[in-house]
């Protein structure tokens, strides 16, 4: 499938916003493929309030402090209402950081039998199809092991490397005044 340019936009800017809230931005990027083609839309059901990349409602928009309205108006918005949505439920308990789980509570709610219980047997046909689409985007068709860790520590450790880096490269080159041709450089090791 040949990618449009708004897919791209839309891609590269789930993946920033999966990674700054510490989601897998590929487990992101594979429920708004499958939610809307990856594009920014209103829900193809006349009396549905879904809208964007991840077809979030008003309800689940409000639930995660996002204007439904102001979303509406705002691609990036869209897709961080989406993406706070499937924090949410990474983060919830009760899903046991399933992302299997997660993905059908994003897909049906927190409260659908699946979500709740993990019981497979509880899996009806339409999600069944909607976790194998989801599924079908990763090499081996299998959902990741896990898709959340605390942005904090990510972001955390980011930021020491490049500060650690950004003083290793300022160094300032020492060289012996007895040995001219010798430089002397902890960076250099």
């Amino acid at each position: 499938m040949k990618l449009t340019s708004e897919q791209k936009s839309i891609i590269n800017a789930i993946e920033k916003e999966a990674i700054r809230q510490g989601l897998n931005p590929d487990f992101a990027i594979a429920i708004a493929n499958v939610e809307s083609q990856l594009r920014n839309i209103p829900a193809t059901d006349p009396d549905s309030s879904a809208f964007g990349p991840f077809q979030v409602n008003r309800d689940t928009a409000e639930t995660n402090g996002i204007d439904y309205d102001e979303m509406k108006k705002n691609p990036d918005l869209a897709i961080r209402a989406g993406i706070l949505n499937l924090v949410r439920h990474s983060k919830n308990p009760n899903l046991a950081g399933d992302p299997v789980r997660i993905a059908a509570a994003h897909n049906l709610g927190e409260n659908s039998d699946f979500a709740k219980t993990g019981d497979r047997e509880s899996i009806d046909k339409g999600l069944a199809d909607y976790l194998s689409k989801v599924s079908g985007h990763f090499s081996n068709e299998e959902f990741p092991e896990s898709v959340y860790s605390k942005p904090s520590e990510n972001i955390v450790d980011q930021k020491k490397e490049e500060v650690s880096n950004l003083i290793t490269r300022n160094k300032p080159i020492e060289t012996d005044v007895n040995k001219p041709n010798e430089i002397k450089n902890d960076n250099l090791e």
